[in-house]
């Protein structure tokens, strides 16, 4: 598979779109962008960077999976959170999320975290 054509075209979306950073959640669109086949983790891209976020307990798998140019990111205090000081570094001020698998009561928490960056879905 490759991978990076993958992200290279989410990229192209991303910017004729005027997204800054886009945030994906649901598994079965993580395996399609990186490879990952656990059961936790989240990916979340900008136009220069890539970050795979997951937890401690699929560490090793995500490092045996995910493929460069993703960073994996081991999450301290929830996926949603890490991705969030992935957003605030990066300055991401508009970001897009999967509108099909992102609840209202999910994306309010988010834009709690990353504030003060705009969340859309």
């Amino acid at each position: 598979m490759n991978y990076s054509l993958r992200l290279k075209g989410l990229r192209a979306v991303l910017e004729r779109k005027k997204i800054d950073a886009m945030v994906i959640s649901n598994l079965t669109n993580v395996r399609y962008l990186c490879a990952y086949t656990g059961t936790a983790g989240m990916a979340v891209i900008t136009a220069e960077g890539a970050w795979f976020v997951t937890d401690f307990r699929y560490q090793a798998q995500a490092a045996q999976q995910v493929p460069a140019p993703y960073k994996v990111i081991i999450a301290e205090g929830g996926l949603w959170k890490e991705a969030a000081k992935i957003l605030r570094r990066e300055r991401a001020e508009f970001i897009g999320f999967e509108s099909e698998h992102t609840s209202v009561s999910a994306l309010h928490e988010i834009e709690q975290l990353i504030k003060p960056a705009q969340a859309q879905a």
